[in-house]
């Protein structure tokens, strides 16, 4: 075995290393940008003109929302029947109606919202805080 070989097999192999560690950081990254629901729609959130799009799972556009300014993380709330949304700039959690694909409501929360979680009985949102590193309960 030459050299060259060897840098060639091992150039192979880190290549396949980091496509497969790239897939996993993508995957990892788009964690909240997306929901999936049992009636076979994928809702992704666009921060870039404010809306969520429903999309069947063969990718075909079904609808736009109109949602609150930079929609981050997402999670299915009422067995699918909702949708609440993390939406950085204008501070607030959306609540999306899956039947009508309608922003219908919106709770006001801190200064740029990240991320959030549900209590167990669904009552109360945790919300982290981006501009303050904290996290807070709605």
């Amino acid at each position: 075995m030459t050299n060259s070989s060897v840098t060639k097999s091992g150039l192979k192999s880190a290549r396949k290393a980091f496509t497969g560690a790239l897939g996993l950081l993508m995957v990892a990254s788009l964690q909240g940008a997306f929901a999936q629901a049992a009636g076979g729609r994928v809702y992704v959130s666009s921060e870039k003109d404010n809306k969520v799009y429903v999309l069947d799972t063969q990718g075909q556009r079904i609808a736009a929302i109109d949602v609150c300014q930079r929609p981050r993380h997402m999670m299915f709330t009422n067995k699918g029947s909702q949708i609440l949304v993390c939406c950085g700039d204008s501070d607030q959690l959306g609540v999306i109606d899956t039947a009508t694909s309608k922003m219908i409501d919106k709770v006001a929360v801190d200064e740029s919202p990240e991320i959030f979680d549900l209590s167990a009985d669904g009552k109360v949102a945790y919300v982290s805080i981006e501009e303050d590193s904290v996290m807070a309960a709605y």
